[in-house]
């Protein structure tokens, strides 16, 4: 393992919304040794695709879910 090249402590924020052009951004941060990924996994790390969000019915939060997934 290299050491970090940050003296402060560095972490990359994402969500099932960052694909395509933020995927390929997150995939090249995350090569950074001590750069730590914080949230969910972004929506392009695993076979689900198109993802939808709807807010829910309290209105205090939102949730994201996959509309369709590789088999």
């Amino acid at each position: 393992d290299q050491p970090a090249p940050f003296k402060a402590r560095v972490l990359m924020l994402s969500n099932g919304s960052c694909m395509s052009a933020c995927l390929d951004f997150a995939d090249r941060v995350l090569m950074v040794p001590g750069v730590q990924l914080v949230g969910s996994a972004t929506g392009g790390d695993g076979p689900y695709m198109e993802v939808r969000t709807e807010a829910l019915p309290s209105d205090l939060a939102q949730i994201t879910f996959p509309q369709k997934v590789y088999r």
